[in-house]
């Protein structure tokens, strides 16, 4: 097995002169691979969150490497979620005790949320778990063992794997939280954070040929599944090894920031190296067939188009003082020039992939 990890500060946060509230880990040795990623909160409330990731990645890693059976079972497997959650709530609350909140975060706290009184006296907080919050973070971890696989998540991000025995050559396996949108997510500060985790796993015959870990700084700079589907199939290609795959990440990553979330982004994955061979192909097929059916699809919208701006011209022939129907051909025009430009890049895509579909069948 492959396996790599990589952070990205946001674009943003770069901006601001914010820290990097993202963590992310792989492990691969003869018993198991390991990927994680955790990304922290930020903000006014959780000053701490970038601490609080890093206690999430070192939670799960304590938990993955001593509880490797009966992940099938949801008695064992709840009670896992509990210890992990214990261990990481342990960490914060003894990093607490040792720091206390500085008078910047307390300031800071009551400014932006005055209801909290009190908030450096560590009694109110270790009794009601109120200083949990700041540091407060999701997490996404998976598992490749010798009798199968795993993963698991609390809060937002997405788990994607990539499988060539399948129906459905990419997915995300771990079932939705509809508790986790915009800008609203569970977390590891919840009261009852064990039980929000949600959970997919098999056995050794549905290990998939990719597993793949973002946090929402990579899905949410993606204006659909099929685009950041696209992306975990594309980094795939450069996963003949980790040198090659991350010194990619450290090109894209920054300028996908740039121009998508600005927010900090993580990657972890677990590659079977053994079978790239046999998935890359499907891969490049399932790329090329969509990129068709996506061209198709932008042709009819613009012919769709190209007919209605020939329609309004005639109209506003007859009637050529019309602002309205002015303004309505104003707006088909620049929006069939948005339609045309996105048709150019579906060609050059396509060609793109197909050239290097031909590459990769000379080479196989």
């Amino acid at each position: 097995m492959l396996v790599f990890n990589y952070t990205c500060i946001g674009h943003g946060h770069i901006q601001s002169n914010k820290a990097c509230q993202d963590a992310s880990f792989c492990e691969e040795n003869d018993h198991l691979s390991i990927a994680i990623v955790s990304d922290g909160h930020g903000g006014h409330l959780h000053p701490r969150s970038a601490m609080g990731a890093q206690f999430a990645v070192e939670a799960a890693k304590i938990v993955i490497n001593k509880n490797l059976k009966e992940w099938d079972n949801p008695e064992k497997r709840q009670s896992y979620f509990t210890l992990l959650w214990v261990i990481w709530r342990n960490m914060v609350l003894e990093h607490f005790q040792d720091h206390p909140l500085t008078s910047d975060e307390e300031n800071m706290l009551l400014s932006h949320a005055p209801e909290i009184k009190d908030v450096s006296n560590k009694k109110i907080f270790f009794e009601d778990n109120d200083m949990l919050p700041l540091y407060g973070c999701t997490l996404i971890a998976a598992c490749v063992h010798s009798n199968g696989w795993f993963a698991f998540q609390i809060g937002d991000g997405k788990c994607v794997i990539i499988n060539r025995n399948t129906n459905q050559l990419v997915s995300e396996p771990i079932p939705e939280d509809d508790r986790c949108f915009l800008n609203t997510t569970t977390s590891l500060c919840d009261t009852h954070a064990d039980s929000e985790f949600r959970y997919f796993g098999g056995d050794k015959h549905s290990i998939p040929d990719a597993i793949f870990l973002g946090t929402d700084g990579i899905d949410n700079s993606w204006g659909s599944e099929s685009a950041l589907h696209n992306f975990y199939m594309d980094n795939l290609k450069y996963c003949s090894s980790q040198d090659i795959v991350i010194n990619e990440l450290e090109k894209s990553l920054p300028k996908l920031s740039e121009l998508g979330s600005r927010d900090d982004m993580s990657i972890a994955a677990i590659i079977d190296q053994s079978t790239l061979s046999q998935v890359l192909p499907k891969v490049y097929q399932f790329q090329i067939d969509q990129c068709e059916q996506q061209k198709e699809l932008q042709n009819s919208v613009i012919e769709q188009y190209r007919k209605d701006i020939l329609s309004l011209q005639t109209k506003l022939n007859d009637a050529p003082e019309d602002e309205f129907l002015q303004r309505d051909l104003n707006h088909f025009q620049s929006t069939l020039a948005q339609h045309e430009c996105a048709y150019l890049r579906l060609i050059h895509r396509l060609s793109r992939l197909q050239r290097e579909f031909s590459a990769l069948s000379l080479h196989t």
